[in-house]
């Protein structure tokens, strides 16, 4: 009689401890979308294979045409130049970079390379009355400087004549190694102009292409961010703990 008992009981808390399981497995679920749906309401393309995704944020032009050193020349050329403090990009880290006329950041390694392309196209940067220019500079206190180069009244080539110019901002966040896009106008006269993440060998399954690159862009903004693989982890984590723990409480009542 007592043998049968035990195997009851044996029996009882096995199907306790798998209705456990269960249901801290499915609180941990949803505990974790409702992290990724709090966090990634915005989001408009991503992530991607190294985790970075695309978000809508505020339209906030910084405006620094004239105000930082102007990058000069043309014909796709690269400018490697200070960033002012340490930005991190894709487990990389770096304190200069290469501004290129034709609308992106690039940097360089022994073993690979980036682009960070806030509108990639052949573009035209002459200077007035033509075209536009372009600048970059570093603002802000430590710790949460701003690296900003800026694309003033630029132009697609050959549209340079038919004064269609386009204003856009690619902006690196100390700290938080966000990258930013601001767009003031941007127009795609039926090209195929890149906004978005690139990574040598430039494989476009493992690159970020925020979607409407073509068309009309007007007091837009995109935030560029990486994955918290570490947040949702420890979400999904607690909720199985704290439910555990409860049905522990119930169990031994």
């Amino acid at each position: 009689m007592d043998n049968l008992r035990i195997q009851w009981r044996v029996r009882y808390i096995k199907i306790r401890v798998d209705m456990i399981i269960k249901r801290s497995f499915t609180a941990g679920i949803a505990a974790t979308c409702f992290f990724c749906q709090f966090t990634f309401a915005a989001v408009v393309a991503g992530p991607d294979a190294h985790g970075y995704f695309a978000e809508t944020t505020g339209n906030n032009l910084r405006d620094i045409e004239r105000s930082g050193p102007k990058v000069a020349g043309d014909d796709g050329r690269v400018y490697q130049v200070p960033i002012g403090f340490d930005f991190s990009f894709n487990n990389l880290t770096m304190d200069d970079i290469g501004v290129s006329t034709n609308g992106f950041l690039i940097q360089r390694f022994d073993t690979s390379a980036f682009r960070i392309e806030g509108y990639f196209d052949d573009l035209i940067n002459y200077g007035p009355p033509l075209s536009g220019d372009i600048y970059y500079q570093t603002m802000g206190v430590a710790g949460s400087k701003e690296f900003i180069v800026g694309y003033y009244g630029v132009n697609q080539y050959p549209l340079g004549l038919l004064d269609i110019h386009m204003t856009f901002e690619i902006i690196l966040h100390e700290g938080s190694n966000t990258i930013e896009y601001q767009y003031a106008e941007l127009f795609d006269h039926n090209r195929v102009g890149k906004i978005g993440l690139s990574y040598f060998p430039f494989d476009p399954d493992d690159n970020l292409s925020i979607s409407g690159a073509v068309g009309y862009h007007e007091h837009t903004g995109y935030l560029i961010s990486q994955i918290p693989i570490p947040a949702s982890i420890w979400i999904f984590g607690s909720g199985m703990l704290i439910l555990t723990l409860f049905a522990r409480r119930k169990l031994h009542a």
